[in-house]
């Protein structure tokens, strides 16, 4: 089974009650879905197939960078590159804003370098030193899936179709307060994650236990 959109929003109004357009247009409940799957979903489990690397080249004075919306969050290793041919660095990755800035103040542009740090604050990176050149930044990152559009578009994996049909309905009971509906589906819902994971470290397994030669 492909999970479509057509198969996610049946899935979801069958879970929740929800049967009829009167009740919860489609267009409202693609929102839901597609929010759940690309906001949230990501988030519950180890999903292999969103890793990727995400880079980026620094303006000379800049030490700010707006991160695209298409990524969800960015993860270690994080590296610099002058383009000179020397040695990639590390660049430190710092998530607590206050500390970040105490060690380096916003006011302190004359001192601009090669970066050694990076801040997420929001969807903000800070680099600092601020640079003085053009690097090429090069990030970790799990990428956010295409949202579904349309009632043929499939989910990037059908293996979890039925996690996202569940973990949507769950977040609508949830929003209505209805703990009750949301904790019915809980244990199934953990169940599909579950499976998942169970799946990936099984690829990765083989993966790992093929000989090289």
């Amino acid at each position: 089974m492909d999970w479509t959109l057509a198969q996610l929003r049946s899935k979801i109004r069958e879970l929740t009650g929800q049967l009829s357009t009167s009740q919860l247009s489609n267009s409202d409940l693609n929102d839901k879905i597609n929010d759940f799957y690309r906001n949230v979903f990501p988030d519950e489990v180890e999903l292999p197939e969103l890793k990727t690397f995400y880079s980026f080249n620094t303006v000379d004075g800049t030490g700010s960078y707006s991160l695209p919306s298409t990524i969800l969050r960015i993860e270690k290793p994080i590296t610099v590159d002058d383009g000179d041919g020397d040695a990639v660095a590390k660049l430190g990755f710092w998530k607590d804003a206050n500390a970040f800035f105490t060690e380096y103040p916003e006011d302190d542009s004359a001192d601009e370098n090669e970066p050694i740090d990076l801040l997420l604050y929001g969807s903000t990176m800070y680099l600092r030193p601020i640079p003085d050149d053009i690097y090429t930044v090069k990030i970790a990152a799990v990428q956010r899936p295409d949202a579904l559009s349309e009632d043929t578009d499939t989910v990037d994996n059908p293996k979890w179709g039925p996690a996202i049909a569940y973990g949507t309905a769950i977040q609508m009971f949830l929003d209505t307060k209805d703990s009750d509906g949301a904790g019915e589906l809980t244990s199934i819902y953990q169940f599909h994650l579950n499976s998942i994971n169970r799946k990936n470290l099984q690829q990765l397994s083989n993966l790992r236990s093929v000989p090289s030669f």
